[in-house]
């Protein structure tokens, strides 16, 4: 028979625990880390001159609601004004992907295109990659993805999230 005064402290060491730092799940979970961005192809076999339809999803694992970017624009990392850009890593040589970069004019975001996501509420957007990253050449790629909503020059609604949120990796097997 285990001995009730050893399960009592293991019980109470326990709680003291809890009580002294808080929920374990919020310790673990840094400010960063409340929201998650996650990739996903759409249409494979991918082919060079077709479509690769990709779809985007903004997460709040969070513990708050957390002032977000809706509009979630596709663009390039060195562009002002785009919510999301994608880094292409070739596979064979582990260097940055060899793409045509196509001349992307947008407005910057207004107030009007931030929202508040809940937490455990998502955003999704759906685009073509080879819209906006043109390919060269057939292989096989690594595409990461980052929401990056800092925009400098765009007029932001005090406590918008400003985190750059890196996605899982996928690698593409590209066809001729």
């Amino acid at each position: 028979m285990p001995d009730h005064a050893f399960i009592y402290f293991v019980l109470l060491h326990s709680i003291a625990g809890v009580l002294q730092n808080g929920n374990p799940k919020s310790q673990e979970m840094k400010n960063d880390e409340r929201l998650a961005l996650m990739i996903s192809v759409l249409s494979e076999p991918v082919y060079l001159g077709h479509p690769l339809m990709v779809e985007a999803k903004l997460i709040n694992y969070g513990d708050h609601a957390v002032l977000v970017n809706s509009r979630m624009a596709l663009g390039y990392e060195n562009m002002p004004s785009r919510e999301l850009y994608l880094k292409i890593i070739d596979e064979n040589s582990g260097e940055y992907a060899d793409i045509y970069e196509v001349d992307i004019n947008r407005d910057f975001s207004t107030p009007g295109d931030f929202c508040s996501l809940a937490p455990g509420d998502s955003l999704r957007v759906t685009f073509n990659l080879f819209e906006f990253y043109q390919l060269t050449r057939p292989g096989k790629y690594r595409l990461t993805a980052y929401y990056d909503a800092s925009e400098p020059l765009a007029a932001k609604p005090p406590g918008s999230d400003s985190d750059i949120v890196e996605s899982n990796s996928l690698e593409v097997n590209v066809h001729q």
